[in-house]
């Protein structure tokens, strides 16, 4: 072989080891610069409702992640989405007699502007709960029972002829509205009754109680109670209603002038373990019983006296609890401690007294105790009547409340409080089987001024909440623990607003 030839082949031999070393650097190099973009974040949409402002449910532009240093004068919140809490049950409100009749009476245009209001996921609420009262309430026409033949052990004369009246058609209608719009989600609906029929109560009448409690403890009356939740479930089935839950009583501490009836801890564990258990299980097996339905102030104590009792505790599914107290939102800590296994429902909440149409700060104050509730371990938040007329009624106790909705059926006109847009923060992003996310906050002074809850999607989507209640503009810095400790995001919240910002999840849901 000639020198020529010999020094040509060293030459392609070099060029092969060149152009190879270069492919494999090269290739390296874009596969190790892309990885930081496997990291990246999609941009976030926001929705907003701020005060002096067209803003409702507003989504307005985008934001974009950054790339940089923080700021460490500006408060930030960090989220975990691969730290997990409670998951959701869902939102929505009570279709009581009193906010069925309002519907009754008006006219189908506002009938159905109400019904997507609330239940429609693209143009409502998104609602996936409803409370319903067994037995009248305050919020009724007047008081009646579903069987008021004294006596009547075996509930021979027991019917729902009022329910049909005003409650089972409004009923009817969501349910169709869900169906309609819901995407094959479901309406958990559950029962919750104030009073047992008077024949049933020591005062023998349904208003007000005696205490320490007032059922008449005889085995054939709380046999027959307990009969009387399975029979409202049976008979509300044979309309094509089906109930999720119940709760034992409304407010079992408190003997209102109104239908009440009160209970000790003590009472209702024993009432569930040997009358009202046994009887739902055999009866409605899938329908889950929930204790308490008062004040957050006792919440833990009710979950730790029922909840010790083995036997109480096999039959129940959660705690439900109310919002008629200043704070107190460490019990709820409290009372999941007890049982982690059983979860925590926000059963009621409304505003009064009398409808005062566009307050603000009664939208804050439902927006700031649902992120409260939601950070302590809540799975859901149930607003008290869907819908009530100018004065805040019909209700035959004459206690007034506001609605997120009130009709004007003179006028036939309906009015959405800003409640209404506050809600619908949370109802219409946080979907059902959502979970709630780790956060952490820094440069916070008071961590309780900076009001924020966040939560992993089905969908796979990183839902956040943030709220300002102060009267200045307040700026906040956003980091996502599963991007680059280097990508955040600037938020800007308005005076007295509240935003959601949704964005996909690099971690799955």
């Amino acid at each position: 072989m000639s020198q020529r030839a010999i020094f040509t082949k060293i030459i392609l031999f070099i060029y092969f080891l060149l152009t190879s070393c270069c492919f494999i650097y090269c290739h390296s190099f874009v596969r190790a610069n892309s990885l930081p973009q496997q990291q990246l974040l999609s941009e976030v949409t926001v929705i907003q409702t701020a005060q002096n402002t067209n803003d409702r449910l507003t989504k307005i532009a985008s934001l974009q992640w950054q790339k940089g240093s923080i700021n460490t004068t500006i408060p930030l919140i960090q989220l975990n989405p691969k730290k997990r809490y409670q998951s959701i049950i869902g939102f929505g409100c009570a279709l009581t007699e009193a906010s069925s009749f309002v519907f009754s009476q008006l006219n189908e245009e506002n009938k159905e502007k109400i019904l997507e209001a609330y239940f429609s996921p693209t143009k409502g609420l998104n609602y996936t709960i409803g409370r319903i009262h067994m037995n009248s309430c305050d919020f009724t026409l007047g008081t009646y029972s579903c069987d008021n033949v004294e006596n009547d052990f075996q509930l021979n004369y027991f019917n729902i002829e009022r329910d049909k009246l005003f409650i089972v058609p409004f009923v009817k209608r969501a349910l169709e509205m869900v169906k309609k719009n819901g995407n094959g989600k479901t309406l958990n609906l559950f029962l919750s009754p104030w009073s047992p029929p008077a024949w049933m109560k020591r005062n023998f009448h349904m208003n007000g109680s005696d205490k320490p409690i007032g059922l008449i403890n005889e085995t054939l009356i709380l046999n027959s109670w307990a009969l009387f939740y399975s029979k409202f479930i049976s008979f509300y089935k044979k309309e094509g209603i089906n109930f999720w839950g119940l709760t034992v009583q409304n407010e079992p501490e408190y003997a209102a002038p109104y239908e009440s009836c009160v209970y000790t801890a003590e009472f209702q564990r024993d009432f569930i373990k040997n009358y009202l258990g046994p009887r739902i299980q055999k009866d409605h097996p899938q329908t889950k019983i929930m204790i308490y339905d008062h004040n957050r102030d006792h919440v833990h104590i009710w979950a730790k006296t029922i909840y010790s009792d083995k036997e109480a505790a096999k039959y129940i599914s959660g705690t439900a609890f109310h919002w008629y107290v200043d704070g107190d939102y460490e019990n709820l800590d409290l009372a999941h401690q007890v049982d982690p296994t059983k979860f925590l429902l926000a059963s009621e909440a409304t505003q009064g007294p009398n409808v005062v149409l566009g307050d603000w700060s009664r939208g804050e104050s439902y927006g700031y105790d649902i992120i409260n509730d939601l950070e302590h371990w809540a799975s859901g938040w149930v607003d008290w009547n869907c819908l009530l007329n100018l004065q805040g009624g019909p209700t035959h106790m004459e206690n007034w409340c506001d609605s997120l909705i009130v009709g004007d059926v003179t006028n036939q006109t309906i009015y959405f409080n800003p409640m209404y847009y506050y809600f619908g923060h949370f109802t219409k992003y946080i979907l059902q089987n959502s979970f709630r996310i780790g956060q952490t906050k820094q440069f916070v002074k008071n961590n309780e001024e900076l009001l924020v809850t966040s939560f992993i999607t089905p969908e796979n989507n990183i839902v956040t909440v943030l709220m300002n209640q102060e009267s200045t503009l307040q700026k906040i810095q956003l980091q996502d623990q599963s991007a680059d400790s280097d990508i955040y995001l600037e938020v800007i919240l308005p005076p007295h607003s509240i935003k959601t910002l949704i964005y996909k999840s690099n971690v799955k849901y």
